[in-house]
């Protein structure tokens, strides 16, 4: 994130983390459980840090 906000001038917002089940976790980050959540209002950049299998099931979605 220090690189990012170092590149854009400040400090970058975070619309959301794609999880399995958002209702699990336990964090002030916001949450989603679905790319349609994630995309409701659309991020001007995305940043990949998933595992293999999401990308596999996510990656060209994105």
């Amino acid at each position: 994130m220090e690189k990012l906000a170092t590149e854009l001038g400040h400090e970058p917002d975070l619309a959301g983390v794609l999880v399995r089940e958002s209702s699990t976790h336990r964090t002030a980050l916001p949450l989603v459980s679905s790319l349609d959540e994630l995309f409701d209002d659309p991020p001007a950049v995305v940043v990949e840090c998933a595992g293999h299998n999401a990308v596999h099931e996510y990656g060209e979605q994105v």
